[in-house]
């Protein structure tokens, strides 16, 4: 889910929704990707998930 703190267009951050919740957007993972476009590994990734990056590189590495 998107929340705006109101503290202008940069002022946005996301919360994690529950399976059973429906949120603002969808998220995909870096493993959907590869899946998706048949990709056995990526060059370059460009991330700006306003401080997520690192759990997602991470949850990444342990689980593949």
């Amino acid at each position: 889910t998107v929340y705006s703190s109101e503290t202008g267009e940069w002022g946005f951050t996301v919360s994690e929704t529950k399976e059973t919740e429906k949120g603002d957007i969808e998220a995909i993972g870096i493993v959907d990707i590869l899946n998706k476009y048949n990709l056995e590994h990526i060059d370059i990734l460009k991330m700006d998930i306003e401080g997520s990056e690192y759990e997602v590189l991470m949850k990444h590495v342990k689980n593949g």
